[in-house]
């Protein structure tokens, strides 16, 4: 979907005619920019709400998994201390916690793909300075192998989009968030692989439980690191948006 012929096919958005602001002048895609222009910023505002939250809910699971270690550890440990209330509210807060993360990821995954495409495909953009169509912000997360680079590239495309050129500043912050991202998505599937097996001794599945509970402890925070980076991400993006856009 990368094309070479990206400039030919967006010439007539970098050719249009100048419009005046007198009375009877037809409005240009610049002067309408108001409505798309807050509408992206609503969006913006909305992803970053989201990732807050999801940062309290993270650091609140943090708390849980560390208690859940210490708790598993001990009846490990001590066999006879295990309790069946305690057992069963470990279960029931960390069952919750799992849903709350299915519910949260979809919120913010769809609000930030909304986002990132509408502010890749708006009339803000510079479309020179732009290497990929604009379906790629959303398709880029779905195609295996390639969403392991292709949203990367896309927030990038939007840091030049609103330029005109590649910043100087910002590209470490982005390729931050995206490799704690990343790490986040392996450690989900570390933590999977550590649950013990049906046929486990008591000993061992409490050692077993409390490791994946360390697992969830890592994955807690990787997540709440990658909130704090992605709404800096977020507000980085909508900085340079409110830049004055290139001559065209």
């Amino acid at each position: 979907m990368t094309t070479s012929d990206q400039h030919a096919s967006d010439s007539s958005l970098t050719t249009r005619p100048t419009h005046g602001d007198g009375p009877g002048a037809q409005p240009s895609l610049g002067s309408t920019a108001g409505r798309p222009g807050g509408y992206r910023r609503h969006i913006a505002q909305t992803v970053q709400g989201l990732l807050g939250l999801y940062l309290l809910i993270c650091l609140a699971e943090l708390a849980l998994y560390l208690w859940s270690v210490t708790t598993l550890r001990g009846w490990a440990e001590r066999p006879g201390t295990y309790d069946l209330g305690t057992a069963e509210t470990l279960d029931g807060w960390t069952l919750a916690a799992a849903f709350t993360d299915i519910a949260m990821i979809l919120l913010i995954g769809v609000s930030f793909i909304v986002w990132l495409y509408s502010t890749h495909r708006s009339d803000r953009m510079y479309r020179p300075a732009l290497r990929h169509r604009s379906g790629w912000a959303i398709g880029g997360w779905f195609v295996p192998v390639l969403n392991l680079w292709r949203p990367l590239q896309m927030v990038n495309d939007v840091r030049r989009g609103a330029l005109g050129h590649d910043p100087a500043t910002g590209s470490g912050l982005v390729a931050t968030w995206w490799g704690v991202l990343l790490a986040s998505s392996f450690a989900s599937r570390a933590s999977l692989a550590l649950m013990p097996a049906e046929d486990a001794t008591f000993v061992a599945a409490m050692d077993g439980l409390a490791d994946v509970a360390v697992a969830d402890s890592v994955l807690a925070a990787t997540d709440a690191l990658a909130c704090v980076l992605a709404i800096a991400v977020v507000r980085h993006v909508s900085g340079l948006l409110a830049t004055p856009a290139p001559a065209r």
